[in-house]
């Protein structure tokens, strides 16, 4: 049985807290094919993380008090999207507005259209033939082994 407790090291404590504040943001780069509210959530998490391993300092009660309203504002986010989510999969209906990214389409030449129907020329691999196992580009350029 233990009989000295060990003390925190604040050091310790707030690379932790950045790393879950790196982490955090690279979930939130990944979460634009979802929707805002998930994409809004990981957003405001990762800037909660960054200012609570700020607020380990001893000298920052300001920052604890702005890390303190930032949770507050990340939890609210958390729960309804939280809730939204599950209301949206249970009934299999749009419930809970939760927002989505307005996403472009490709058309069979490789053009973006966007939401006027003008089309932007962009350079376009893709998949094309995932039963081969190649990767190939749409212009019949070379095929690359995955």
């Amino acid at each position: 049985m233990y009989t000295q407790v060990v003390g925190r090291d604040a050091i310790a404590e707030q690379a932790a807290l950045v790393m879950w504040g790196l982490l955090t943001a690279a979930l939130f780069c990944c979460s634009f094919r979802s929707n805002v509210a998930l994409s809004t959530l990981f957003a405001f998490l990762a800037v909660l993380f960054f200012l609570i391993g700020a607020s380990k300092n001893p000298q920052s009660e300001k920052i604890q008090f702005v890390s303190a309203i930032w949770g507050v504002l990340t939890a609210i986010i958390a729960f309804y999207a939280g809730f939204g989510e599950l209301m949206n999969e249970t009934y299999r209906l749009s419930i809970v507005p939760l927002g989505s990214f307005v996403r472009e389409s490709i058309d069979e030449q490789g053009q973006e259209q966007d939401q006027n129907n003008a089309t932007i020329p962009i350079p376009i691999v893709s998949v094309t033939n995932r039963q081969s196992g190649y990767f190939q580009t749409k212009g019949g350029g070379g095929s690359i082994a995955a």
